[in-house]
């Protein structure tokens, strides 16, 4: 008898401990939306994963990543690498200056 206190007792705790961290709710949501789909998927674990946030996590991190990098080359080239303002930068700070005096 003392076993299956302490079982319902790690459960109980364990279901407080979901709930807290909002396991629960989001488990719930994705169920509910499944459960409301008219067409059901033929995937219905790749759907939950779907509306978890899941799914083929390491193509979208690894596209994600990518373009990060590619992002951070273009404006590295932008500022003239290393954080030095480009001319690019001086040509629109000088157009800036002349359409500025011009307004005022």
């Amino acid at each position: 008898m003392a076993t299956g206190k302490a079982a319902d007792s790690k459960r109980e705790e364990f279901r407080r401990y979901l709930e807290r961290t909002g396991v629960m709710d989001a488990l719930t949501k994705a169920l509910v939306l499944l459960y409301e789909e008219q067409d059901k998927p033929d995937d219905a674990l790749g759907y939950i994963k779907g509306q978890l946030g899941g799914g083929s996590g390491d193509d979208k991190n690894t596209k994600l990543e990518q373009e990060n990098a590619d992002l951070r080359a273009q404006l590295a080239h932008l500022m003239g690498g290393e954080g030095k303002p480009s001319v690019l930068h001086f040509r629109l700070s000088r157009s800036f200056l002349e359409l500025f005096s011009y307004v005022a």
